[in-house]
């Protein structure tokens, strides 16, 4: 947790209760930006760095047209958790 590598520590006996709520929040969370995270990080093990900038922000680019990110926006201007819709 000091440099960074964890978030969270928690008791072996409460483990299965916080992995069922980590779960839940990425379950309910901006679908489509987290597919192509998982995208970038795969095919980015085998790019230069200059392939990889680049890739990194032409899917960013398309992922501020969808409804989520309006919706990110929306939330965050209203100080209010984001209604995520998969889009």
């Amino acid at each position: 947790m000091e440099i960074g590598l964890a978030t969270a520590v928690v008791a072996p006996e409460a483990l299965p209760a916080e992995t069922k709520k980590l779960c839940a929040r990425l379950a309910e969370g901006p679908a489509l930006a987290y597919a192509n995270t998982k995208m970038l990080l795969s095919r980015q093990l085998d790019m230069n760095l200059a392939g990889s900038l680049e890739l990194d922000a032409m899917t960013q680019a398309l992922l501020m047209n969808p409804a989520d990110h309006r919706e990110f926006l929306e939330a965050f201007k209203e100080k209010r958790e984001p209604r995520w819709k998969g889009e």
